[in-house]
């Protein structure tokens, strides 16, 4: 009984942690959800090491008034740029790309937020319904940039 209790609250820890959390969703579930629901998606490309990553996290991402904006009328997926998972998008498996030594990108990260062939972080990628990219931007952004950006994609996909 023990083990069987065990294994049912180390299968669930992922469940637990997604519903405390940033109000983000994966790659993964993005596809199931935009059959059910479609709504355009933002997309947040960061690495643990970026301090302008960190510093939109704070600063952008926490305040109650995006929270709000992103709840209503988007998905909102946070990605490492520098993963190693495997993901299943759109049918297509991507992985990770090493580069050098202890260096590398997802291959997922790349195809999206590359812009001029160059992948830099943090990036904003918005995908619309269909999930096709419709605006990349490297580089931090304000709070009053990410919403004006809200307010211009919720517009568009309406």
């Amino acid at each position: 009984m023990k083990k069987a209790l065990l294994f049912f609250l180390i299968l669930s820890l992922p469940l637990f942690a997604n519903a405390q959390g940033n109000g983000s969703i994966s790659f993964q579930e993005l596809d199931s959800l935009q059959a059910i629901d479609a709504k355009p998606t933002i997309v947040f490309l960061y690495t643990d090491w970026c301090r302008y990553c960190k510093g939109m996290e704070k600063s952008v991402f926490s305040d109650s008034k995006v929270k709000e904006e992103m709840e209503s009328g988007f998905y909102f997926v946070r990605f490492d740029g520098e993963s190693e998972v495997e993901i299943q998008f759109r049918g297509v498996s991507f992985g990770y790309k090493p580069s050098g030594r202890n260096e590398g990108v997802h291959k997922l990260a790349q195809l999206l937020g590359s812009t001029g062939g160059t992948l830099s972080f943090p990036t904003i990628v918005v995908l619309n319904k269909k999930l096709e990219v419709i605006y990349v931007k490297d580089g931090f952004m304000t709070k009053p940039e990410f919403l004006k950006l809200l307010s211009l994609v919720g517009a568009n996909e309406k």
